[in-house]
């Protein structure tokens, strides 16, 4: 009986343990651009846009330059580009502050980046 309540401590105090080292991943808030997110490519985004007329200008650019742009989330979308030497594809997040793209592509990024210095129609 001693031996079963050993093994049955060491047991839980074993699980507690595994369960407490893990972490927890990080999140990425949209309005708080420091930590992780300073390492990371965050492209500022300096107007007076809604979330809808960004989204939309986005999509615009992307279209113009030959990327199929897909709606994934409410600030998430799906670029592709496809060509004979094959298939180019990222994932376009962004907020009223700024976007990101990942994994990183620096035509998409540069096509975007101009768009929002371009003057606005609105």
């Amino acid at each position: 009986m001693k031996k079963l309540v050993i093994t049955g401590l060491i047991s839980t105090l074993s699980a507690l343990l595994i369960v407490g080292c893990t972490g927890t991943p990080k999140s990425h808030d949209s309005n708080n651009m420091s930590g992780d997110m300073k390492t990371a490519e965050y492209t500022p985004i300096e107007n007076e846009l809604t979330l809808k007329q960004i989204h939309k200008k986005i999509v615009a650019a992307g279209k113009a330059n030959g990327w199929k742009i897909t709606e994934f989330k409410t600030n998430t979308l799906l670029a592709e580009k496809f060509s004979d030497e094959g298939a180019v594809s990222t994932t376009i997040h962004f907020s009223k502050d700024f976007f990101h793209l990942d994994p990183k592509n620096s035509e998409l990024n540069a096509i975007i980046e101009k768009s929002f210095n371009e003057k606005s129609e609105h």
